[in-house]
């Protein structure tokens, strides 16, 4: 190994007038010690490896795919026992339909008029 430390994050001093960029220039360091700038209020920049910020991206990606997927089998039986629910509700509409009338919790039969010939009447 060379020495050399390959860091996560590195942080720059804030780029503005009352910093001491004039005379040795942007200066950086690997640990948040900069403060924001009391006279402008421009703060530190980190930055972050690009290749720890890829490896994070696909993690989020993965797991974005994962909830999609998760949601859309979720959505599929839900919207199953949905139709189930339809259909069963039309078959009880439909068996309600075909009961006798009632009055009151009396059923109500309908009598039909018996017709004898020959009565005379």
């Amino acid at each position: 190994m060379n020495g050399i430390v390959d860091h996560e994050r590195i942080w720059l001093e804030p780029n503005c007038e009352g910093s001491s960029i004039k005379e040795e220039g942007r200066t950086w360091c690997c640990d948040p010690v900069y403060e924001t700038c009391p006279e402008c209020g421009v703060e530190p920049t980190e930055y972050v490896r690009a290749d720890i910020v890829d490896r994070r991206l696909r993690e989020a990606a993965d797991h974005i795919e994962r909830l999609e997927a998760a949601l859309a089998s979720e959505t599929k039986e839900v919207a199953h026992w949905f139709a189930l629910a339809q259909e069963n509700l039309t078959r009880a509409e439909d068996a309600e339909a075909a009961l006798p009338p009632t009055c009151g919790s009396r059923p109500v039969h309908h009598q039909r008029a018996s017709w004898r010939h020959g009565s005379g009447l």
